[in-house]
């Protein structure tokens, strides 16, 4: 569970007891928008939050790979004034991430090494939440609605660096 103080905790025993996990290199007072367990590996945990009401806009996002012991830090091709609130693994491809942040959209295929914009044409809206579920990445915002990126097997090429020319697919049986 994370708080709004900038503290990450974790109970194995349905809240018996609780152990702080927090990241060392996690600012005071950041707000821990998101915690989400991975779908594909058991121990993975990642986190993101924000400082931008104190003034703080550097991109605050982890990993851990042991339920809190140790953290790294995803955010290194990030700008560095872009506020984030949400993340999600890929369901099928568990080093594709999703992002989102303050303007913008992004993803990653190495497991949040490498950061690139899939913006498109989403208007520079928050993306404040994220779930990638029947090969759609689905996209809700602050204040401007929900927007879903269908067919996630074309960004999944796009970010394996397939080449840029243009696709022509073949619609879908509709259901």
């Amino acid at each position: 569970v994370g708080s709004d103080d900038g503290r990450v905790h974790l109970s194995v025993d349905d809240g018996a007891t609780w152990k702080d996990v927090t990241p060392r290199d996690l600012p005071v007072d950041a707000t821990v928008e998101s915690l989400r367990a991975s779908r594909h590996r058991a121990g993975r945990v990642y986190l993101v939050a924000h400082r931008y009401r104190l003034g703080d806009d550097r991109p605050l996002v982890y990993a851990s790979d042991d339920r809190g012991g140790k953290w790294r830090s995803l955010a290194g091709s990030l700008p560095n004034d872009m506020p984030l609130y949400s993340i999600v693994e890929d369901e099928r491809d568990p080093a594709v991430l999703y992002l989102g942040a303050e303007t913008a959209i992004y993803a990653s295929n190495d497991g949040g090494q490498r950061w690139q914009s899939i913006q498109l044409n989403l208007p520079p809206v928050a993306v404040v939440d994220l779930e990638a579920a029947h090969d759609d990445l689905i996209v809700g915002t602050r204040g401007r609605g929900m927007y879903v990126f269908h067919d996630l097997a074309v960004l999944r090429s796009a970010l394996a660096g397939a080449p840029a020319a243009p696709l022509l697919l073949a619609p879908a049986v509709a259901i």
